[in-house]
C-alpha cells in the first residue's frame, strides 16, 4: 500500500460506524449509573454481534446484560471474529482527565497459518476516566477514538489482506480518517472541519491533512460515479 489512491480502492467497511452502532445501545445506561455513583467499572465485550455487558460498583455486579444486538449487515462485528473488549473504571470528577489508558489489536499469527485457520484477534481498552455530565461527550469521544484506531488496522488485516505489522504510513492515514468520522459524529461537525481539530487533539503530524483531504475527493468522486 503505497498510495491515497490504492487506499480509497480497498473493501469500505468503516470501524467508526460499527463502533458508533455498538455504543449506541450501552450510553445510557453508562449514564445511569454514572448518575448514581461515584465510581463505576465497566466491562463490555462484543463477539460476532454478542453484547456482555456488565457495571460493578465496590466490586458488585449493579448491572447485567447479554444479548444480540441488531446490528447493521455491514457492521464490522457480523462479519467477522474479530472481539472487542472494554474495561474501565470510570470516576466522577469535576475536570475531564484519563489515566493507565491502553487501546491494542492483538492477535496469533503462525508463521504458516492458514486463511482458514487465521486468528482475527481482540481490539482491547483499558483506562481510567474521570469526567462529569457536561464532559461526558469528551469521555466518549476519547474512547471510541482510540478504539477506531485500532478497529481500522483489525480491518485492513481482515478484509482488506493488508499486512499491518509493517510501518506504512498509508494504512495509518486510513486509520486517522476514521478517528477523525467518530469525532465529526459525534462533535456534529462537517468532517473537513473536524480535521484540524482531531489532529491537534491527538497530537498527530498537520502532514497528514493534505493525504486526508485527497483521499475524500477521491471517494466523494466514487460515489458520484456510481
Amino acid at each position: 500500500m503505497k498510495s491515497v489512491n490504492e487506499l480509497s480502492s480497498l473493501d469500505h467497511k468503516r470501524s467508526a460506524s460499527s463502533l458508533i452502532e455498538i455504543w449506541e445501545s450501552i450510553e445510557p445506561k453508562i449514564l445511569f449509573y454514572m448518575g448514581l455513583f461515584e465510581n463505576i467499572n465497566v466491562y463490555i465485550s462484543v463477539d460476532y454481534g454478542e453484547l456482555f455487558f456488565s457495571v460493578l460498583n465496590d466490586g458488585k455486579e449493579i448491572f447485567h446484560d447479554e444479548r444480540t444486538l441488531p446490528l447493521h449487515k455491514d457492521n464490522v462485528f457480523i462479519n467477522s471474529d474479530l472481539t472487542i473488549e472494554i474495561n474501565l473504571t470510570l470516576i466522577n470528577s469535576l475536570d475531564y482527565y484519563e489515566k493507565n489508558v491502553e487501546c491494542i489489536y492483538y492477535y496469533y499469527q503462525d508463521d504458516e497459518e492458514l486463511s482458514l485457520t487465521i486468528d482475527e484477534g481482540t481490539v482491547n481498552l483499558i483506562g481510567d476516566f474521570y469526567f462529569n455530565l457536561s464532559s461526558f461527550v469528551t469521555f466518549k469521544t476519547k474512547i471510541l477514538i482510540y478504539l477506531a484506531k485500532e478497529m481500522q488496522f483489525a480491518v485492513n488485516r481482515l478484509f482488506n489482506n493488508q499486512n499491518i505489522e509493517e510501518k506504512n504510513k498509508i494504512l495509518d492515514i486510513y486509520s486517522i480518517i476514521e478517528q477523525i468520522t467518530v469525532y465529526s459524529e459525534i462533535n456534529n461537525i462537517c468532517f473537513n472541519k473536524s480535521i484540524d481539530l482531531c489532529l491537534s487533539l491527538l497530537k498527530y503530524k498537520s502532514e497528514y491533512k493534505n493525504d486526508i483531504l485527497e483521499y475524500e475527493r477521491l471517494i466523494e468522486a466514487q460515489i458520484w460515479k456510481n
